[in-house]
């Protein structure tokens, strides 16, 4: 076989790579973007619960304390007035810290783990769904950092959303179980597979689809051939892994 000589890159070649390359960069700067969200989340939470809380926290006590020096000197009542609407400002100040931790990070998560935060999930959001859901866990601890676990969090609320927005859904049956590090997340429910299309992905199967791959794995919708149009979909990872775009230095 003889040598053949070099020549220049062709045109159609290069058109038909760069599409490529930009939707793997597109796809690991939105999978970056989300973890750095979360992060951002995550240590807002933290910072307000444990500086801004607490400062509020302590403001609160030192006017309690003016107030029972005042009243064991001179009536000053104006001033005690003027006491009790700062301490009324400092508890509302308090409760929107509260409220804006809750949204950063779900304090059900924190305080009672995932079962509990995620069956809260699903009783909120079926009050805005016509049909029924069922959410069953065959575990009760899942080894995960609280990046990850908030990750799998917000994975598990768009999921259901998503399985919500399809007009043919009416009984969502929902798995969730960890066998040592493998944790395994799988919804059943009849329902039509184009709305599961990853060929045109609507922009919250895109970020389903994101979630996962920062969990380490990939989301799959099979459907069943029976005329009942019986979804499966699965996502399952392991919980422990390395994974490069979860940012490091939080707890």
């Amino acid at each position: 076989m003889s040598a053949q000589s070099s020549s220049p890159l062709d045109s159609s070649v290069l058109s038909e790579a760069t599409p490529l390359k930009t939707a793997v960069t597109d796809a690991t700067l939105a999978e970056t973007l989300i973890a750095q969200s979360d992060a951002r989340g995550l240590a807002l939470s933290q910072r307000l619960h444990k500086q801004v809380g607490g400062n509020l926290v302590a403001c609160i006590a030192l006017s309690e304390m003016i107030r029972q020096e005042l009243s064991n000197s001179q009536d000053h009542s104006s001033i005690g007035r003027l006491a009790g609407q700062l301490e009324a400002t400092l508890r509302g100040s308090i409760q929107d810290v509260r409220e804006i931790c809750e949204q950063q990070y779900p304090p059900i998560l924190k305080a009672f783990g995932l079962n509990a935060a995620l069956q809260d999930l699903v009783d909120r959001l079926a009050t805005h769904f016509s049909g029924a859901v069922v959410l069953k866990s065959e575990s009760d601890d899942f080894p995960m950092p609280a990046l990850q676990l908030l990750n799998l969090y917000r994975l598990f609320e768009e999921l259901l959303k998503h399985c919500m927005d399809d007009p043919h859904a009416e009984m969502i049956e929902i798995l969730l179980c960890c066998e040592g590090r493998h944790v395994r997340l799988q919804v059943a429910y009849e329902g039509d597979l184009a709305h599961w299309d990853e060929n045109h992905p609507q922009p919250r199967l895109k970020i389903i689809q994101r979630r996962c791959r920062l969990l380490g794995s990939h989301f799959e919708a099979v459907c069943s051939k029976s005329p009942s149009r019986d979804l499966r979909l699965s996502c399952a990872f392991d919980s422990l892994a390395d994974l490069p775009l979860i940012v490091s230095g939080t707890k």
